[in-house]
C-alpha cells in the first residue's frame, strides 16, 4: 500500500502541507524569515539547513511573545525531514517528534491561532507516521509476529490524535469555510479527508471486535465529505479511492476490487473528456490518483489469488501508461510514477512468478531487479527484496533467440496463438542486439498471425510495432508493409463509426507506409503531419505544418481552419487572429475561385468557413471570461451572445455540432449574468440539438450550479439575519426569494431528471434534498424512486442511495400520510444501515407520530403516524439521542437542533403519556429540560425556526 499520497497534499496547495504559511496578518520581518526558512526545507529540501536557521531564531526570539511561531516552524521542520530522510530509523524518530511535539504546542496555545497550524500538522503528521508503523506491521509480520501487538497499539493511538486534531480543524473553520475557493474552505476538506482517511486506517488496526464499527463511521465520514464537494471533483474522486480502500480493512478484498476498477474508470472518462479542458497540473494530480488506484486493484487481485486477472489488468495498465506517455516506444517504466506506478509493476511480476509458467519467470526477474534498483531503501524496494529471494529460488535462466525459434516452428505449424504467445515471450527477454536483429521479424509475424485469425485490430497495431520500431534496421520491410496494409484495409473496413482513436491510428498507418512502402503526395503527408502534431499537443508546431500545405490541393481551406484552432489551442490568440483575416483576403482573390466541375471543393469551402465563423466567435469568448491570458470581462458578454447568435443564425444549419457548442457557451454566459431562465432555454436548445454529447450533462451542471449558487447566496443572507438576530420582518422578503430561488432551481432538476436518458445521482440527489426543504413531498418521492431505480443497485451509488436518497423517500411518504408504505422502506433501510441514526429518527416519527400546525389555517394538528408512540420514543430517546446531540458533530445545548430534539422527543413522550403514566413523567422533564435556559429565551433568538419550535413545544405542552 502507498505510504503517503502527496497527489492530495499538491491539490490542496496551500493548506495542510507544505505546511502553509501562517496567515499573514502582517507582513513582518519574522513572518517573512519564517516563510523563507519554511521554503528552505519543503522546497529546495535543505531540512538541515532549514533547522540551523530555526536554532538562530529561538536565540533570537526568546523573549518575544513571536517566540511560539518559532517552537511551530520547528515542527513543520520535523515533519518535512521525515517525509525528505531515507533512513527508516530516522523516519521514525522525526515522525515521532512532530506528532509529540504538536501534542504538547496544542496544549500549551489551546486557544492561540498559533495552535491552528500545529493541530493541522499534528494531523498530517499522524497519518504519515502512522502509515510508517503500518509498513512496520508488513513488515514485522514475517519477521518479527511477537511485536503486532505493541505496535498496532502504538500505531492506533497515532491514528486517534489525528482524528481528534482534525475535528478540531474542522470546528474552528465551521462557519468561514463556505466561501468557494477559499483557503478556509481548502482546509476545511482537506481536514475532512484525513479525517475519514484516519478513521480507515485506526479501523485496520482496531482490535476485530472494534474494527466494523470504526470502519462504519470512516465510511459516513467519506460519503458526507463526497457529498459536500461532488464526486465528479478530483478531491471527490480522491475520496471515492480512499473510501474504497475500507473493503480491504474489512478482509472484502471483491468489493475492494470493483470500487478501485470504478475509481480507474472514472478518472479515465475525466481525462478523456473533451468538454473539461483539465489543466494540465490537475490532469497529473488525476493520472497519478488513477496509477495508484491501478496498485490497489492488482494488490486486490492478487489476494484473491486471480493471478491471470492481475496479468490482464497490469497489461491495461501499460497501456494506459504508453498512452500517457504518447509514443508507443516510450519506456513505460520511466512514465509511470515511482510511488504509484512502480508497485503496480511489483504485483505484476510476482503475479508472473506464481502463475507457474516458466516462460513468465525471466521476465518477472528482470521486473523485480529493475523495481528494486529504482527503489534502494524505501518499502517498495523492501517488498521488491522479498519478491526477489523469491524467485530466483524458482530459477529464471531463457534466451530470447531460442524463444524465439520456438515461437517460429509453432507459426510454421500454423498453431498461430502460441506462435503469438511465444514470440512475445521471446521478444520480452530479447537483448537489443537480438531485437535489432529479430525485431521485424518478429512482429511482423505475429502480424499475420492475428491477420490469419481476422483479429485486424492486433494485427495493425503488431504490424505498426514492426515497422516503427524496427522499420530502419534492415529486414523484409516490404513483408511488414504488407501486413499492415492488409491488415489496416480489413479493420477500417470494418469500422462504422471512426473515434478520434481510429482516426489517430490510421494517420499512423498511412505515415509508416509513406515511410516504408507508399508514396503519398506531400499535402496529404503535410495534413496528417499536422494531425498527429495536434494530438501530441504541439500546437505551434501543427500549425506551422498546416500553413505549408500548397493551396492547389484540396487539403488547403481544411489547413485555414486548422491553422486558426492550432493558434487558439497554443494561445497565440493574435496569430489566429491574423490567419482569420489572411484566408478572407485570400477569398477575394482570382485565385479563390473555384472550378464549377468539382462541387466538393465547394463544399470543403463551406465547411472551413463555417468552422473560421465559429472560432472567430468563440476567442472573443475566451478572452471575455479570462481564458486568453487576460482578466475577465463581463462587459464583452453581451458581444459575444450576439456574435454567437449571428453565426447560429447563418451558419448554424450547416454544423448541429457547433450550433450546440454555441448554444453552450450562450447558456453558460447568461448563467454567469444570472439570467437563468435564458441559461435554461440554452440548456434545452442544446439538448435538442445534440441529446447525446458530453456537452448536454456539462451544461445541465453548470447551469444547475447557476441556481444552486443564487440558492446559497440567498441561505448566506438568512444567515447573517439569523447571526445578528434581526426581526421577524425582515425575513419574510428574503424568505420568499429563497423559497422562489429553490423552487426555481428544483425546476431544473425535473426537467434535467425527465429528459436524461440516465440522470447522474448527484442531480437526482439534489433535487430530493430541494424538494424536501420545499415540502414537495411528492415530487421528492419520484425523483427519489427515479434514483433508486436508476441508481440503487449500481456499486458507486448503491450505499449513497441506502444513506441519503432511502430516508427522504421514506420521510415523503411519511408526509404524505403513506404511513405503512414508509415505515416499510425506512425498516428496510435501518436493516440495510443499521448504524444510520438519522433513519431512526424518522422510523421513530412514522410509527408514533408528531404535532405541527397547518401552513393553511394555522390550527394546531396531532399526526398519529401508526398510533405506537411508547415504542417510538424509546428508539428515539434510547439510541437517537446519541447522534442527535453528539458534540462531535458540532451540536451543543441551546442551538436549534438541541431543541428540534427535545421537541421532537417531547411529542412522541406526549403522545405515550395516554397509555403509559410513566412517559409523562418523560414528558415534563423534557419540556423543564428545554426550557430551563431562560424560559425558553434562547429559543426566541433563534429567528423564525426558532419561534415555530416555541411555538409547538408550547402548543403540545397544552394539547390534553
Amino acid at each position: 500500500m502507498t505510504t503517503s499520497w502527496p497527489v492530495f497534499r499538491s491539490f490542496c496547495g496551500l493548506l495542510l502541507t507544505g505546511l502553509a504559511p501562517l496567515a499573514a496578518q502582517q507582513a513582518s520581518a519574522l513572518d517573512r524569515e519564517v516563510e523563507f526558512v519554511r521554503k528552505l526545507a519543503s522546497d529546495l529540501g535543505f531540512i538541515a539547513l532549514a533547522n540551523g536557521q530555526v536554532e538562530v531564531l529561538q536565540k533570537q526570539y526568546r523573549d518575544s511573545d513571536d517566540f511560539k511561531k518559532i517552537q511551530q516552524l520547528g515542527i513543520d521542520i520535523s515533519l518535512l525531514g521525515a517525509r525528505a530522510d531515507p533512513r527508516p530509523e530516522e523516519r521514525r524518530r522525526l515522525f515521532k517528534e512532530a506528532v509529540e511535539r504538536s501534542r504538547e504546542f496544542i496544549d500549551r496555545y489551546r486557544d492561540d491561532a498559533v495552535a491552528d497550524q500545529a493541530r493541522r500538522t499534528l494531523l498530517e503528521a499522524s497519518f504519515d507516521y502512522g502509515r510508517f508503523m503500518v509498513d512496520e506491521l508488513e513488515v514485522e509480520a514475517a519477521e518479527h509476529p511477537e511485536k503486532l501487538p505493541e505496535l498496532r497499539v502504538a500505531a492506533a493511538d497515532v491514528f486517534q490524535g489525528g482524528i481528534e486534531a482534525a475535528t478540531q480543524v474542522m470546528q474552528r473553520l465551521e462557519g468561514k469555510h463556505r466561501e468557494d475557493g477559499s483557503a478556509a474552505q481548502r482546509s476545511y476538506y482537506a481536514a475532512w479527508l484525513y479525517k475519514a482517511m484516519l478513521q480507515r486506517e485506526f479501523a485496520g488496526v482496531a482490535p476485530e471486535r472494534d474494527r466494523g464499527t470504526v470502519a462504519s463511521m470512516a465510511r459516513e465520514t467519506f460519503e458526507e465529505l463526497i457529498l459536500g464537494v461532488g464526486e465528479e471533483t478530483l478531491l471527490g474522486q480522491r475520496a471515492w479511492f480512499e473510501m474504497a480502500k475500507l473493503g480491504e480493512v474489512l478482509g472484502n478484498q471483491e468489493d475492494a476490487y470493483r470500487d478501485y476498477d470504478s475509481t480507474i474508470e472514472t478518472i479515465r472518462s475525466s481525462l478523456n473528456s473533451e468538454d473539461l479542458e483539465l489543466p494540465e497540473d490537475i490532469r497529473e494530480l488525476m493520472i497519478n490518483l488513477m496509477q495508484e488506484a491501478y496498485d490497489r486493484a492488482a494488490d486486490t487481485l492478487l489476494a484473491l489469488g486471480r493471478i491471470d486477472d492481475v496479468l490482464a489488468l497490469c497489461t491495461r495498465f501499460r497501456e494506459e501508461l504508453k498512452a500517457i506517455g504518447g509514443e508507443e516506444t516510450q519506456d513505460v517504466f520511466e512514465v509511470a510514477h515511482p510511488r504509484y506506478g512502480h508497485p503496480v509493476f511489483l504485483t505484476e511480476a510476482r503475479a508472473m512468478a506464481e502463475s507457474g509458467k516458466p516462460e513468465l519467470l525471466a521476465q518477472a526477474l528482470a521486473l523485480v531487479q529493475r523495481i528494486n534498483e529504482a527503489h534502494p531503501s524505501d518499502i517498495t524496494g523492501v517488498r521488491a527484496k522479498r519478491a526477489l529471494r523469491e524467485i530466483l529460488e524458482g530459477g529464471a535462466a531463457v534466451s530470447g533467440s531460442l524463444l524465439f525459434e520456438v515461437a517460429k516452428g509453432a507459426h510454421q505449424e500454423r498453431e498461430y496463438e502460441r506462435a503469438i504467445r511465444g514470440f512475445k515471450r521471446a521478444y520480452g527477454v530479447m537483448t537489443q542486439e537480438e531485437r535489432t536483429k529479430l525485431g521485424l521479424e518478429t512482429w511482423s509475424t505475429i502480424a499475420v498471425g492475428f491477420g490469419v485469425q481476422k483479429r485486424f485490430l492486433e494485427a495493425t497495431l503488431a504490424a505498426l510495432k514492426a515497422l516503427e520500431d524496427h522499420g530502419t534496421e534492415g529486414g523484409n520491410t516490404e513483408a511488414a508493409s504488407d501486413a499492415l496494409d492488409r491488415a489496416w484495409n480489413s479493420f477500417s473496413s470494418s469500422v462504422k463509426e471512426p473515434t478520434p482513436a481510429t482516426k489517430a491510428l490510421g494517420d499512423r498507418v498511412l505515415e509508416a507506409l509513406s515511410k516504408h512502402g507508399n508514396t503519398g503526395s506531400q499535402a496529404k503527408q503535410l495534413y496528417r503531419d499536422a494531425a498527429r502534431l495536434s494530438s501530441e499537443g504541439k500546437f505551434a508546431e501543427a500549425a506551422a505544418a498546416y500553413q505549408q500545405i500548397p493551396r492547389d490541393t484540396p487539403y488547403y481551406e481544411p489547413s485555414q481552419s486548422m491553422i486558426v484552432q492550432m493558434w487558439q489551442r497554443a494561445g497565440d490568440f493574435a496569430k489566429a487572429s491574423a490567419a482569420i483575416k489572411s484566408y478572407r483576403d485570400w477569398l477575394q482573390t482570382p485565385e479563390a475561385v473555384l472550378p464549377a466541375n468539382q462541387p466538393n471543393l465547394a463544399d470543403s469551402r463551406e465547411k472551413s468557413l463555417t468552422d473560421i465563423e465559429f472560432f472567430a466567435a468563440f476567442m472573443d469568448y475566451l478572452e471575455a471570461v479570462g481564458q486568453s491570458g487576460g482578466a475577465k470581462d463581463p462587459t464583452k458578454y453581451e458581444g459575444v451572445i450576439t456574435s454567437l447568435k449571428n453565426f447560429i443564425d447563418s451558419r448554424g444549419a450547416r454544423d448541429r455540432g457547433l450550433a450546440a457548442r454555441s448554444w453552450d457557451i450562450i447558456s453558460r454566459l447568461h448563467a454567469e449574468l444570472g439570467r437563468l431562465d435564458k441559461a435554461e432555454e440554452g440548456y434545452r436548445t442544446v439538448r435538442s440539438l445534440e441529446p447525446n454529447s458530453p456537452i448536454v450533462p456539462a451544461l445541465a451542471s453548470a447551469v444547475f450550479k447557476a441556481h444552486t449558487d443564487n440558492v446559497k447566496a440567498i441561505e448566506t443572507e438568512r444567515e447573517a439575519l439569523l447571526a445578528r438576530q434581526a426581526p421577524e420582518a425582515e425575513f419574510e422578503p428574503i424568505d420568499r426569494r429563497l423559497t422562489a430561488a429553490r423552487r426555481a432551481a428544483l425546476g431544473m432538476a425535473v426537467d434535467y431528471a425527465a429528459n436524461s436518458a440516465t440522470p447522474a445521482y448527484d442531480y437526482l440527489y439534489a433535487g430530493v434534498s430541494l424538494g424536501a426543504k420545499l415540502g414537495d413531498w411528492a415530487t421528492v418521492e419520484r425523483l427519489g424512486k427515479q434514483a433508486i431505480d436508476l441508481h440503487g443497485n449500481a456499486p458507486a451509488t448503491k450505499e449513497l442511495v441506502e444513506k441519503w436518497t432511502f430516508p427522504l423517500v421514506g420521510e415523503a411518504m411519511m408526509r404524505q400520510k403513506n404511513f405503512k408504505a414508509a415505515v416499510e422502506m425506512l425498516a428496510a433501510a435501518e436493516k440495510a444501515r443499521p448504524n444510520d441514526y438519522p433513519i431512526k429518527r424518522l422510523l421513530s416519527l412514522a410509527q408514533g407520530g408528531w404535532f405541527y400546525f397547518d401552513p393553511q389555517t394555522g390550527n394546531p394538528i396531532e399526526e398519529p403516524g401508526l398510533d405506537d408512540p411508547a415504542p417510538a420514543y424509546d428508539r428515539y430517546y434510547g439510541e437517537y439521542q446519541r447522534y442527535a446531540l453528539n458534540e462531535q458533530r458540532g451540536v451543543r445545548k441551546y442551538t436549534l437542533p438541541w431543541y428540534e430534539f427535545h421537541l421532537e422527543a417531547f411529542m412522541l413522550a406526549k403522545r405515550a403519556s395516554r397509555k403509559d403514566e410513566k412517559y409523562k413523567t418523560y414528558a415534563e422533564s423534557i419540556y423543564r429540560i428545554a426550557r430551563a435556559q431562560d424560559d425558553f429565551k434562547s429559543l426566541e433568538n433563534l429567528g423564525p425556526e426558532g419561534k415555530r419550535v416555541l411555538a409547538t413545544f408550547k402548543m403540545v405542552n397544552s394539547w390534553r
